[in-house]
């Protein structure tokens, strides 16, 4: 699905998937705003789309699918590519596909996820 100028659609992102299909087709040069709410749990914690993180748990942010990133942060992905994996939080506006990501005329699908380790979407 392409979305025209000023459109926007409502997306369910599932935590317990590695990757929750979006029906979005995005290209080069195009720009998007994303706006996420609610709430969702991993394990015992209870989060919004801005994600968690604890001092004794700081470590384990390396091993998460975006490094460097809290633990349950929305984001997204190309074409279920780890490589063009991004952070989006509650808000991230004015992103742009990455250009060495998608040949020009061509599009690419947009799937969401709550950050974690490949290993843990058991417990979410």
């Amino acid at each position: 699905m392409r979305l025209k100028i000023s459109e926007s659609k409502v997306i369910v992102v599932d935590p317990a998937l590695h990757y929750s299909p979006s029906d979005i087709e995005v290209s080069s040069g195009e720009m998007y705003d994303f706006r996420a709410w609610g709430k969702w749990r991993d394990a015992s914690h209870v989060c919004g789309p801005d994600g968690w993180c604890s001092w004794i748990m700081m470590i384990g942010i390396l091993f998460n699918r975006v490094c460097f990133t809290r633990y349950f942060v929305l984001c997204g992905n190309l074409d279920k590519k780890e490589s063009a994996s991004f952070a989006i939080g509650s808000s991230r506006s004015s992103w742009r596909p990455q250009m060495s990501s998608i040949p020009p005329q061509e599009t690419r699908h947009v799937f969401f996820f709550a950050n974690d380790w490949c290993s843990m979407y058991g417990n979410n």
